[in-house]
């Protein structure tokens, strides 16, 4: 039996109209979202209280260099660093927090795990700063 080619791309299109995209290689069905990679939470290691406000996060490995400082106009803030799967991609990183008044803080061994279409599975850092004095 033969079918028309009509109806195969019919089919195809209905196939493609439920994906946001797809991969050129392999035909994999990937989405268009953008997922997190790192995320990294600061808080004090003596009172347990949120300590983002005024910390520098580093992010380091192959061709990325990330570095944010935490507005200090958010002073209950928890989550002081949040990467994305278009910057840091699968692979390992090392992670780096400084708050004046804390002890730094330096992870060297942070694996972001991937697929065919994202990268994700990353880790969510707690760190807990222990005060300096």
């Amino acid at each position: 039996m033969r079918i028309p080619s009509r109806a195969i791309l019919g089919a195809s299109a209905a196939f493609l109209a439920g994906c946001s995209a797809i991969d050129s290689i392999g035909g994999v069905a990937c989405t268009l979202e953008l997922r997190s990679t790192i995320v990294v939470s600061v808080t004090d290691a003596r009172t347990g209280a949120p300590a983002a406000s005024g910390a520098t996060v580093i992010v380091r490995g192959g061709a990325v260099y990330d570095s944010v400082v935490v507005s200090t106009a958010t002073p209950a803030a928890t989550v002081a660093y949040m990467a994305w799967e278009d910057r840091v991609k699968k692979g390992r990183y090392s992670v780096e927090v400084r708050k004046p008044g804390y002890v730094s803080f330096l992870k060297t061994d942070v694996d972001v795990t991937g697929d065919a279409c994202h990268s994700g599975g990353g880790p969510h850092l707690d760190v807990a700063l222990r005060p300096a004095t």
